[in-house]
């Protein structure tokens, strides 16, 4: 039996945020994508603006084409694809020559686990990058992927939640996510409820892709950003650090909750 009552006939889906809330890279962050996109069009302007936390890689290499008058064709849509193909290797290689290094946001191992052994919940991921390239950064900083994964029809494992090939924005990405999770159930979409769902991620911007899709959200300030970016979050945490009250938060908090002002911003 858990802490908290059952509000639901169905595990609670908990979606995780990657860079920024179980990862830090230690390069600038779109840098491996920036690399492969030099190796397959050449030298390309790239306006900062365009390296959203938002965007996903399939978006921002077609954003970053057009802005250097490359039209958008069968013929580029394939490099674009390679190109992010090509990302775990050339990882690979700028890991072993110091060019690329990863970290993981403290506390997070045991954040998961504690999550993990609960009947109530469902670990899945929400990832601007292709499942790949996602996998290998949790496996670099030794995250246990396994705890993200389901069996799905036909005996297929994979992970909960959803990736960078499949859409062009986060706010895309968590309707499919819900979705994959219907198909991990065999339920029907309208089934599920807003509380059986939560998003936890670190960037202001995380809000409104939890609240467009009406779920609840926590957000981490791994970043160390103004709390007033978060005001619109159901809670706020600072970090990880307090294992008893993340776990609890993760859990218990619905859509619409205010939280408790000394834990979070004031509206």
């Amino acid at each position: 039996m858990g802490l908290f009552p059952s509000r639901s006939k169905f595990p609670r889906l908990i979606l995780f945020d990657i860079e920024g809330t179980l990862v830090n890279s230690k390069h600038p962050r779109h840098q491996p994508l920036l690399d492969s996109m030099h190796n397959h069009f050449g030298t390309l302007k790239v306006s900062d603006s365009l390296l959203t936390d938002w965007r996903t890689d399939v978006s921002i290499c077609k954003e970053i084409l057009k802005e250097n008058s490359i039209e958008i064709t069968d013929e580029t849509t394939e490099k674009i694809k390679t190109c992010i193909r090509d990302i775990p290797d050339l990882l690979g290689k700028g890991l072993i020559s110091g060019k690329y290094d990863f970290e993981r946001v403290p506390n997070t191992e045991n954040i998961l686990r504690a999550l993990a052994v609960r009947s109530e919940v469902r670990l899945g991921l929400l990832s601007t990058e292709s499942m790949p390239v996602t996998g290998m950064k949790l496996d670099l900083v030794k995250q246990n992927t396994a705890l993200f994964e389901g069996r799905f029809e036909k005996g297929i494992v994979k992970p909960c939640g959803a990736f960078g090939g499949e859409a062009e924005t986060k706010h895309e990405l968590l309707p499919l996510a819900v979705n994959q999770y219907c198909e991990f159930l065999g339920v029907k979409l309208s089934e599920i409820a807003p509380h059986d769902v939560i998003f936890v991620g670190d960037n202001p911007h995380d809000i409104d892709v939890a609240h467009d899709s009406g779920i609840p959200i926590i957000s981490v300030n791994t970043g160390n950003l103004d709390e007033k970016l978060f005001k619109e979050a159901e809670w706020l945490l600072p970090d990880f650090l307090d294992m008893g009250t993340a776990v609890a938060k993760i859990l218990a908090t619905e859509i619409g909750d205010m939280g408790d002002p000394n834990n979070r911003p004031i509206h």
